[in-house]
């Protein structure tokens, strides 16, 4: 079974290219714009990773990270931001990565395994 990653953006181009990447990285990918898109498609779905920007309609991602607090503590997130020390405006939450834009395709891959390791190892943990 593929990996599936949910990738949020409100800017076309940005949804597309980073949807490609991890299409080509063999990931199964939903594309979103907007934050309560997000919200709607975690509510019955799995997804191993999510990659969400900041500035998005109807639910911010500010708004959509502090409902995964509750609803999904462990899925791993990459926070993507075009605005400069967003990073520093809240604490961030366990399993997230804060990029700012433009990303490049290598450094979201990296992320995404180093946040899958931490993620496998926080539930080995548990265990």
């Amino acid at each position: 079974m593929k990996p599936r990653g949910l990738v949020a953006d409100d800017d076309t181009s940005v949804r597309d290219s980073l949807s490609r990447v991890l299409a080509d990285a063999d990931y199964e990918v939903t594309a979103v714009a907007d934050g309560q898109l997000v919200l709607d498609r975690l509510t019955g779905a799995r997804f191993d990773v999510l990659i969400l920007d900041l500035d998005l309609p109807v639910r911010s991602g500010w708004e959509v990270l502090d409902s995964l607090k509750n609803s999904h503590p462990a899925l791993p997130t990459i926070v993507i931001t075009g605005l400069p020390d967003a990073r520093t405006a809240r604490a961030a939450r366990p399993l997230a990565v804060f990029m700012e834009k433009p990303i490049e395709a290598w450094a979201l891959l990296d992320a995404i395994a180093r946040l899958l390791a931490s993620s496998l190892m926080t539930s080995t943990k548990e265990l």
